[in-house]
């Protein structure tokens, strides 16, 4: 009986320990929304001398959804150009035009 009683006493003493505001701290709900009326745009130099990855560069930069691809780089608000060495390919991304 003592034994059940003790047990019963540590539970109720540990458990707030264990659960979500158990230090009196406020829970504050986050959320992070965007909206936009246009994507941003973006302009693709393509990837040296490479034209069957730079086309297909091209597809997904226009199929994903994420940027609308212009045709200067003056016009648009990012910059990608690509840089083939051997079997490594790397995209510089800038901002602005």
């Amino acid at each position: 009986m003592k034994k059940g009683f003790c047990f019963i006493l540590a539970l109720l003493c540990f458990v707030p320990l264990f659960t979500e505001n158990a230090w009196g701290a406020p829970v504050r709900k986050l959320v992070v929304s965007k909206t936009t009326s246009q994507n941003p745009s973006i302009w693709f130099g393509g990837v040296g001398t490479n034209a069957e990855l730079t086309a297909a560069v091209r597809r997904f930069l226009g199929a994903c959804g994420w940027f609308d691809c212009v045709n200067s780089a003056k016009e648009a608000d990012y910059t990608l150009e690509g840089k083939e060495d051997g079997s490594r390919f790397t995209l510089y991304l800038k901002m602005g035009g």
